[in-house]
């Protein structure tokens, strides 16, 4: 049985200034676009089921355009398969006066089945598939009884995903072992979290902190894409769909004593090698206060005129006091932040305590640096 695996569309995001011919967003364009490209690359590789682990919209109410095209996206995708659906937490209604889109985009398209405040279990395609949306708190869930190959779709955060643990993550152990496939959706990378269960990731630039994304995708060498699963088999196979927009994190590195018209050459050379329609930040560290006043942004951002979106940032150099004198800084991240904790913490326990996060939350960050 082969299954196709998506999650994260986030229909309705927007970002930056740039407007189509139309005057929408034109991310909002761009991602809804991409959506529907991977939909008919799902549906040419023949699935016999498809499930979307959660967030199909960016918000829990988006524009009719929106909403238009995330039925051409599923109609696309219901020509291929039946498919499942479990709801994330941009696709929930934080109030009851705003009704469930994915309840409406159900209704509107035949083979589309949601599950939007609790478990819900679907057979489909000679499989039992429990879908689970973000509103279901970590708990025992449904058994499923028979011969049938059994498929969890879940959103929310699962143990091994990220170093975070809290009570909404889901023990590892609970969302893998009695499934022959688990299909999770919320990291917008793709990430395994065991041999038969994996977050496809999102097919597009959605997150709230692009940049670090784009520092992990380069330094893992990663594709954004969807996953495709022999379910008999508990296999799974990366399926790269490429055309989404690629964002760029520059680091043009330390200003020192450098010029300002050389440090302006530095940024906008950087962005200028970036490929047309990309997003660029280029980031530079340690620039004095007077160096930062003669910097020539616009002349950055017009070498990256080419670019959906080009963003110049300038990051001031850390300062100490030194008698009645403020001086660069040359301490680690680490001893500023323990000076800092001690300035604010009073009690000894829990000082060491904060210290200790901090120093675990510096140590997890090292390597997204260096990739940079």
């Amino acid at each position: 049985m082969r299954l196709a695996h998506l999650a994260d569309l986030h229909l309705g995001f927007k970002a930056f200034h740039a407007l189509d011919a139309r005057g929408r967003n034109l991310r909002e364009v761009q991602v809804s676009a991409h959506a529907l490209t991977v939909a008919h690359a799902v549906a040419a590789t023949g699935p016999d089921l498809i499930v979307v682990a959660g967030d199909v919209f960016h918000l829990p109410a988006v524009s009719p355009a929106v909403f238009r095209e995330a039925l051409g996206i599923f109609r696309a995708l219901t020509a291929a398969a039946p498919v499942v659906v479990a709801a994330g937490n941009h696709d929930t209604p934080r109030t009851r006066s705003v009704g469930h889109l994915l309840l409406t985009l159900a209704d509107a398209v035949p083979g589309v089945h949601v599950a939007v405040s609790e478990p819900a279990t679907y057979h489909a395609a000679g499989a039992t598939v429990l879908a689970v949306p973000e509103s279901v708190s970590p708990c025992d869930l449904p058994s499923t009884t028979g011969d049938r190959p059994r498929v969890l779709v879940l959103h929310g955060d699962v143990q091994g995903a990220s170093p975070r643990v809290s009570a909404a993550t889901w023990p590892r152990e609970a969302v893998t072992a009695s499934w022959n496939v688990a299909c999770f959706g919320h990291w917008h990378l793709p990430t395994e979290i065991g041999p038969r269960a994996w977050y496809a990731g999102a097919p597009d630039s959605t997150s709230s902190d692009p940049w670090q994304e784009a520092r992990e995708i380069e330094w893992r060498a990663l594709e954004r894409g969807w996953r495709l699963w022999d379910v008999d088999a508990g296999t799974s196979v990366h399926m790269p769909v490429p055309g989404a927009v690629r964002y760029h994190d520059l680091n043009a590195g330390d200003a020192e004593d450098a010029a300002p018209a050389d440090l302006t050459a530095r940024m906008a050379s950087l962005v200028a090698d970036v490929p047309a329609g990309d997003v660029a930040r280029v980031v530079l560290r340690n620039v004095g206060r007077d160096t930062a006043a003669a910097l020539d942004l616009r002349a950055v951002r017009r070498a990256g005129r080419h670019l959906l979106h080009c963003q110049p940032v300038i990051r001031r150099a850390e300062s100490v006091e030194v008698g009645s004198r403020r001086v660069r800084s040359t301490r680690s991240l680490a001893e500023l932040l323990a000076d800092r904790i001690a300035q604010n913490v009073a009690d000894p326990a829990e000082r060491e305590t904060i210290c200790a996060l901090g120093a675990r939350y510096i140590q997890d960050a090292e390597p997204a640096e260096v990739a940079a």
